[in-house]
């Protein structure tokens, strides 16, 4: 089993003024790699909600890349993918291997962690923090982008107070960047909180399971023409209303709409859990096709 996530992402560096091309990236490890099993392995081999990611450019690949590419993929039993742009990468280097290629969502979606944690204990945890439960609280999962500067400022003008996680702003409260959360209070912090912004794709995942109100906001560019991660999520989700990519011209005004009296804005709790299930259905569905039975 091959996947989650960007395990497919294969990136080359000109160096040399550009008379050579290496993998020198370490967020990219070279190709190939653990996650191309040869086809000298005689186990039956598939993947799930696995992702070329962004840094992938196929038209760009050395010929004996793309010819080990095709080989490689030709072998697999099944493929999983997370994104429309990974279908597209199988159908261009392994046209044959198409047949084989099944939408999966991540993991997350599949299986709901949201509720796992001590919920009481993780609200005192965070009062103890700052975090104050007497005001509405957003939680901002993102940097700053210059587009973002008059909506957070609006906020903290309406009263809300911000808590930053994993990303430092400078326009927020209270900063958790540097706070240890093991893996299932993370899954249910979004829940302690009235609004989250967020541009890390799992914690608009975990937003959503949480069953709080999300923006999602975006400062990658789309690769090759195909929508990022989390634009094709909001997409899927019936949630593109609530996307601003910060590369958008109009990022800074759609964004403070947003922000804008936010709590006010639509919020169909029903119809984000019925995407839950039928998203998990059909990612349960593939793994119960294709995995062993015993």
């Amino acid at each position: 089993m091959v996947g989650s996530d960007e395990v497919w992402k294969i990136a080359f560096r000109k160096r040399f003024k550009g008379l050579v091309r290496m993998q020198a990236d370490p967020l990219a490890p070279a190709f190939p790699n653990v996650f191309w099993p040869d086809t000298g392995v005689s186990a039956r081999k598939m993947t799930y909600a696995a992702t070329c990611g962004v840094k992938t450019d196929w038209a760009r690949l050395p010929r004996r890349v793309t010819r080990r590419i095709a080989e490689i993929l030709d072998d697999f039993a099944a493929i999983g993918v997370r994104d429309e742009r990974t279908r597209a990468f199988v159908e261009a280097l392994a046209p044959a291997a198409l047949d084989k290629v099944t939408w999966t969502p991540d993991p997350t979606i599949i299986e709901d962690l949201s509720g796992l944690a001590d919920r009481a204990a993780l609200r005192a945890r965070l009062e103890g923090l700052g975090v104050d439960f007497t005001r509405p609280r957003v939680l901002v999962i993102t940097g700053r982008q210059p587009p973002y500067d008059r909506a957070m400022q609006a906020l903290r003008d309406q009263g809300f107070q911000l808590t930053a996680l994993s990303d430092a702003n400078p326009y927020a409260d209270v900063d958790l960047t540097r706070t240890g959360f093991d893996p299932l209070e993370w899954a249910a912090l979004a829940s302690q909180f009235d609004l989250v912004i967020s541009e890390r794709m799992h914690g608009s995942i975990f937003t959503l399971r949480n069953g709080t109100p999300l923006i999602c906001v975006d400062g990658r560019v789309r690769a090759m023409g195909w929508a990022t991660k989390n634009e094709e999520l909001m997409s899927r989700m019936g949630l593109a209303d609530r996307y601003v990519s910060a590369k958008d011209p109009e990022a800074e005004e759609k964004l403070l709409a947003l922000c804008t009296d936010p709590l006010s804005l639509p919020w169909d709790r029903a119809a984000v859990a019925a995407k839950f299930e039928e998203y998990g259905a059909i990612g349960r569905g593939y793994l119960d096709r294709n995995l062993p039975t015993s």
